[in-house]
């Protein structure tokens, strides 16, 4: 029984630091055909901004309200996630479970693993 605690273990911290190298790569336009998939979503970042209730937006693509999808990073897990400000401009890559939100794809950002920035 031991063995096997360890075995799912190590198997779940695979699957949270390895699994973003192996997703499927996609084009942000096309994040809205992949909801409820986990998938690496690229694209240039048109704006990140926080709101009053202290969540982070990652825009790609274009600024709220025509982004092509954005990352959103909660309150609760900026520490984790570290800065983002600088992103702008930048041509990234989100890696995650891409979710709808309003009609708006989204990735939730719970770790810095999860954001790359591509070439």
């Amino acid at each position: 029984m031991k063995y096997g605690i360890k075995r799912l273990f190590i198997g779940s911290l695979w699957l949270i630091f390895a699994a973003p190298a192996f997703a499927t790569t996609i084009e942000a336009r096309d994040a809205n055909s992949h909801v409820g998939q986990f998938a690496t979503v690229e694209g240039v970042v048109a704006e990140v901004y926080t709101r009053l209730n202290h969540t982070t937006y990652i825009d790609i693509g274009n600024r709220y309200p025509k982004q092509a999808i954005s990352g959103v990073v909660f309150a609760r897990d900026a520490s984790k996630v570290g800065d983002v400000t600088g992103l702008s401009g930048s041509k990234i890559r989100l890696s995650g479970t891409i979710y709808l939100f309003r009609g708006y794809p989204e990735i939730m950002i719970t770790s810095p693993n999860q954001i790359r920035t591509a070439r």
